[in-house]
């Protein structure tokens, strides 16, 4: 069921989205995510004048020192409107999130492991500062909700499961700061021609 949810709103988002100019996108990779020694990156192809559409992922296989995990897998698919043109200034964004988890050990939950899945959406408002004609510094912030069904244990090995569970979360969904590299065309982006009216 719950891959078929997943599917559904990706699905939805490319169908939103129209049709994708290979000419123009950008790559970015997350600079605070990827101090948890999660590996991320995300491609974001040029939809239209003002869309662009981001596919992101992360992803952490580590077990540290005293069982202590942040193992995850992240989907973060979100649909961009730019203010001005793809790649520059602001945006105001709308995205789904899916993940399957299995965290514990680090504060504030140093004497518990969660094992689960979540899925979930929102929307988010970022911008785009440029430093030269093709790399970005990106920082966005959203919000949203997200249902987590998970599992919990004790934070030793082969440990049996406290209890199942699964809450409502409403806060927020991304806190992101990432550098941003545009490849095509749209790299040296072009403003669309402002008209003023006497």
């Amino acid at each position: 069921m719950k891959n078929f949810i997943l599917f559904s709103v990706v699905a939805a988002l490319c169908l939103m989205s129209g049709k994708v100019d290979a000419q123009s996108l950008s790559v970015r990779a997350d600079i605070p995510y990827s101090a948890t020694t999660t590996f991320n990156f995300s491609v974001q192809p040029r939809l239209d004048s003002l869309h662009t559409l981001d596919l992101f992922a992360g992803y952490n296989p580590w077990t540290f020192r005293g069982n202590r995990k942040f193992k995850h897998i992240l989907l973060q698919p979100e649909l961009r409107r730019w203010f001005d043109a793809p790649y520059t200034g602001h945006f105001v964004a709308i995205h789904a999130h899916y993940s399957i988890f299995n965290v514990g050990g680090f504060p504030p939950i140093r004497h518990y492991r969660y094992e689960g899945w979540l899925i979930g959406a929102g929307i988010g408002y970022g911008y785009d500062f440029r430093l030269n004609d093709r790399l970005k510094l990106e920082l966005e912030i959203g919000a949203g909700y997200a249902y987590i069904d998970y599992d919990k244990f004790p934070c030793e090995r082969c440990s049996d499961m406290i209890r199942s569970a699964h809450r409502h979360y409403f806060g927020p969904t991304k806190l992101s700061a990432s550098i941003v590299y545009t490849i095509g065309e749209n790299g040296r982006t072009e403003r669309r021609p402002q008209i003023y009216l006497p």
